[in-house]
């Protein structure tokens, strides 16, 4: 069977030009032009594809896409309580033993035995800055303690 001039195999009548151009240090095929039919089918299908988006930008149900709602949750959080949990959770310095000290953050046993030998000879702790006085407790120390005690009730 012979070969047609529009199959890509096909011998080309054109014997000078060469099937692939090369460039500098690229090898490229040359442009070949659309055919009208494939640029019509393309126009239709972009045309097509801009009115589904204007259709969805506009219609009622989807124009919502892409907008922020904002909700109010604060009559919610206000219900909630809080505070009795954070309380139960904190360790109480004036009445922790070693243990429970040791659930604050950077404490551990050593400090937490310290802290224990520290309140039995000088009495409760009546600010925190008195736990400066403590053997390893500087200002860092503090600063990083103080959200998980608290000087009791």
């Amino acid at each position: 069977m012979p070969k047609t001039a529009s199959h890509p195999s096909a011998a080309r009548e054109d014997k000078n030009v060469p099937l692939r151009q090369k460039t500098a240090d690229t090898e490229q095929l040359p442009a070949r032009p659309v055919p009208k039919g494939m640029r019509v089918l393309l126009a239709g299908i972009t045309v097509a594809a801009l009115a589904a988006l204007l259709f969805l930008r506009f219609h009622p149900e989807f124009a919502r896409f892409g907008h922020t709602l904002t909700v109010d949750t604060g009559s919610v959080h206000e219900q909630q309580q809080i505070d009795p949990l954070v309380s139960q959770l904190m360790v109480d310095l004036n009445t922790a033993d070693e243990e429970a000290l040791q659930r604050i953050s950077g404490v551990g046993p050593a400090l937490a035995r310290r802290i224990v030998a520290y309140r039995e000879k000088h009495g409760p702790f009546a600010a925190y800055e008195e736990l400066l006085a403590v053997e390893g407790i500087g200002e860092a120390k503090l600063a990083q303690m103080k959200p998980y005690c608290t000087l009791g009730s």
